[in-house]
């Protein structure tokens, strides 16, 4: 008797764009070129799919990390593309991909599915059910964890473009583009010729907060995997501009000074602290070594609509001058011009997660985007023996890696 189910170990990339294509939604990290992203960059790459008859119903990436001794251990990025509320499809796709797991000397799989279990803390889908029925086929929920101990982040928030999105930043917000943009000189969009403005800035970010991300190379290649999908803008101030603004400024100062006499006088003592701010800022402005100056830029990635900020990089120049906001401000104004209709900040922690992330969240959540909340990682063992001395041994493992790399 013919088997209602057949598993396609290596499924023709026509299929599996067909399929993911008619997918509402789709995340960036279940499509074909996210899996040749990571191929170019030296993992191994799988994409199986299960047909039911001649009829594709489920596909996913897998990632592959070399372990010692042979081993592995294996990723499906934002897990797999089907319905997670059919049982029947959602347990014959993970038996075959355990089997595949464990041929390849696999001690586990990790998965992630893009499922938004709470919008702005209204509950969305019957999440608990799915994850009793995905315990039941083996795999183990790695809980309901608040900062960023999963693969991607757990908590974003999600800006509805084709809304009045301006109308919803909050008061601060709008308080920082408005003075951000009296300093910006404009915001450019970056290309493989001028990525190096991106790199610099996060580079200075990593080092001011203390984290390792990438080398250069991992962005050049995602910029040259997804040529079509990806805008990098920069934001930059003219040194020039603004300090003949500033002169201009505090010229009308000085004649006021004049006028208002008495140096008790509280409007005399309101211009005199302005005549120092702008005299602060001509001597901050003097300072910058070009005549353009870029402070700030942010990497975005889009597909079918919707975007994600997904890196972004601030100078430790002028910070005060706020020019984050109204960079990022002209960014979600040309995403939005372009077509897209929804952009996701893509990284936050739980409201009482930990108190030094915390600043994240205000930033993002202060343009007005939805607050969600993904169900999280899921990991189906393969092998308890090894997986048990690896999750020893990894910790360790990422310690000196990360140390390794700050001594760079």
């Amino acid at each position: 008797m013919e088997k209602k189910y057949r598993l396609v170990r290596d499924i023709a990339k026509s299929d599996y764009i067909d399929f993911v294509s008619k997918v509402s939604d789709l995340n960036f990290l279940n499509t074909y070129e996210w899996g040749e992203f990571q191929s170019s960059i030296g993992k191994n790459v799988y994409r199986l799919g299960l047909f039911e008859g001649d009829k594709l119903v489920a596909v996913t990436t897998l990632i592959q990390t070399d372990l010692m001794l042979g081993y592995s251990h294996f990723y499906a990025p934002k897990g797999y593309v089907l319905d997670y509320l059919n049982n029947e499809v959602l347990a014959e796709f993970t038996e075959n991909i355990k089997n595949f797991v464990k041929e390849h000397k696999g001690i586990f799989l990790k998965i992630d599915p893009d499922i938004i279990i709470r919008r702005n803390d209204e509950v969305t889908v019957d999440y608990k059910s799915l994850i009793d029925s995905m315990n039941q086929m083996g795999y183990e929920h790695l809980g309901f964890t608040k900062n960023f101990e999963t693969v991607q982040p757990r908590f974003s928030y999600e800006i509805q473009l084709e809304e009045d999105f301006y109308s919803k930043f909050n008061k601060s917000t709008k308080r920082n583009v408005k003075v951000g943009s009296k300093f910006i000189g404009g915001v450019d969009e970056l290309n493989g010729d001028t990525i190096d403005i991106f790199f610099d800035l996060l580079k200075v970010t990593e080092d001011r907060k203390n984290f390792v991300s990438y080398g250069r190379d991992y962005y050049m290649n995602l910029l040259s995997m997804f040529p079509e999908n990806v805008k990098i803008y920069s934001g930059y101030v003219l040194k020039s501009e603004n300090i003949n603004r500033f002169k201009e400024d505090l010229e009308i100062l000085i004649k006021n000074r004049k006028k208002l006499g008495d140096s008790q006088n509280k409007k005399y003592i309101d211009n005199e602290k302005k005549i120092t701010a702008l005299n602060e800022k001509i001597d901050k402005f003097s300072m910058l070594e070009l005549e353009k100056t870029y402070l700030n830029a942010y990497f975005v990635i889009f597909v079918d609509g919707k975007g994600w900020v997904l890196y972004g990089g601030n100078s430790n120049l002028l910070m005060n001058a706020r020019t984050t906001y109204s960079t990022y401000f002209e960014m979600i104004n040309r995403l939005k011009q372009s077509g897209l209709k929804k952009l996701d900040q893509f990284g936050a922690v739980a409201k009482d997660g930990d108190e030094n992330l915390i600043g994240l969240n205000a930033f993002k959540e202060g343009f007005g985007g939805d607050y969600v909340e993904f169900i999280g990682d899921f990991t189906l063992v393969t092998n308890k023996f090894m997986n048990s001395s690896y999750s020893i041994l990894a910790p360790i493992r990422r310690k000196l890696r990360a140390m390794f790399k700050k001594s760079k």
